[in-house]
């Protein structure tokens, strides 16, 4: 009997300590990312630095790569403003742009200080959040974050800051953008359930890096409708002469890409994502195919406005492209790319394929053309195409 009642005696201070742990420690640590989500949605406008950098796995990112600089001003009633600052590594200058967006609008003009020009471009109505995904907006990494699997780091501090951590090592974070593998790391002031710092490191192809820091996040920041729209200085001049349509991401869109490419540089993108088909483009540089021959011949007879416009035109529909392979994935269409392994014109091996209903496929072909296939058949076509 006393035994039993060590027992007890022992079950119920263990019981109380848990009670009494998961109290106390509510208050400081035990923030949960829903608490967060709710928060920062109470937010009407806020500020915060991104830094983008690539290196070679293992080395040193801020001294091997180079590296990008943003400052974004966000306000989900007003709108949106992104300057970026990227440094030229042969030189001390740097190319600097601003982008602003208001609320409800679809057209973003960005400003070019370095060349005295701006654009204009009419985007699709959710190009705000694919603007905002893209520069690591501290609100969309946490609904990002709550769509994948998470643990909790443990609580520490920043600068003298109490914080709670967020970690993510799951693929489906990408959304199908670049990267074989990513790490997300989260920190929220315990105090005011706000984030603080986000760190996220994202491993490409080729043993390469890119890593991103937010930091300096002001939230309950005071702005203006103002402050999202653009003051463009009497001496720019506009590039392409007026408002520009940004292409639909769409199939469309998508299959003029994958064609530009692959006759520029004679073999379709290894990959989908908008900076590794960036890389692509400058192929035409040191190809022989006709069309890049043909873009250089072009360019030498540019003026400096006309070289801008025809790079816009250029990079529009692989930004298509890369937008269309993202929300496929989005989407849950078991979406796959094999443009490393299919040569263009090839008739029976398969580049592009996703789900179009339970059991039904779209597939994209070397030679560009579309069929609407079963599962089953799919599944043999790529089985031998594995075998060979």
């Amino acid at each position: 009997m006393r035994k039993q009642s060590v027992a007890l005696g022992i079950a119920a201070l263990v019981g109380v300590a848990g009670f009494l742990g998961v109290v106390f420690l509510r208050g400081s640590s035990g923030v949960t990312l829903n608490e967060v989500l709710t928060r920062i949605e109470q937010v009407e406008a806020y500020s915060y630095q991104m830094t983008l950098t690539s290196a070679a796995s293992g080395n040193d990112l801020q001294k091997e790569g180079q590296t990008v600089e943003f400052r974004a001003l966000i306000s989900p009633a007003l709108g949106v403003k992104i300057s970026s600052r990227i440094e030229d590594p042969n030189s001390d200058s740097a190319i600097v742009n601003i982008k602003y967006l208001p609320a409800g609008q679809r057209r973003m003009t960005t400003l070019l200080p370095g060349n005295k020009q701006y654009i204009e471009l009419i985007c699709e109505a959710d190009y705000v959040d694919r603007m905002r995904r893209e520069h690591d907006d501290p609100t969309t990494i946490v609904r990002q974050l709550l769509a994948c699997e998470y643990t909790r780091l443990s609580p520490s501090s920043i600068d003298g800051v109490s914080v709670a951590g967020f970690q993510t090592t799951d693929p489906a974070y990408l959304q199908g953008g670049r990267g074989d593998a990513v790490k997300v790391r989260l920190w929220v002031e315990t105090q005011t359930r706000l984030p603080i710092r986000i760190e996220k490191t994202v491993s490409l192809p080729n043993d390469r890096q890119l890593h991103s820091t937010v930091s300096h996040i002001e939230w309950d920041v005071v702005v203006e409708a103002g402050a999202f729209e653009p003051v463009i200085p009497q001496d720019y001049k506009s590039v392409g002469g007026g408002p520009m349509a940004m292409p639909r991401a769409d199939e469309r869109t998508a299959l003029q890409g994958l064609k530009f490419l692959a006759n520029l540089g004679g073999t379709f993108p290894e990959h989908l994502d908008l900076m590794s088909m960036m890389k692509e483009v400058g192929r035409y540089e040191k190809s022989d195919t006709p069309a890049a021959k043909e873009l250089r011949a072009q360019k030498r007879n540019m003026t400096r406005e006309d070289r801008m416009k025809r790079m816009i035109e250029i990079m529009m529909p692989i930004q298509g492209l890369s937008e269309f392979y993202r929300r496929l994935h989005a989407e849950d269409r078991d979406p796959a790319y094999f443009g490393g392994k299919v040569a263009p014109g090839d008739k029976e091996q398969v580049l592009l394929r996703w789900k179009v209903s339970d059991g039904v496929f779209k597939v994209v072909y070397g030679n560009l053309r579309v069929e609407t296939i079963p599962a089953e058949r799919l599944a043999a076509l790529e089985a031998q195409a594995s075998s060979e």
